[in-house]
């Protein structure tokens, strides 16, 4: 069960860390576009 909850928890992690990774390069892009 422990196992299971880690490889959940690292997952959600990861998701998160990709959607954040993803929104970050969009708005820097679009504030190079801007200047």
């Amino acid at each position: 069960m422990l196992i299971l909850m880690a490889i959940a928890v690292i997952a959600t992690a990861l998701v998160g860390f990709v959607i954040y990774a993803n929104t970050d390069v969009e708005k820097s892009s679009d504030r190079e576009i801007t200047e």
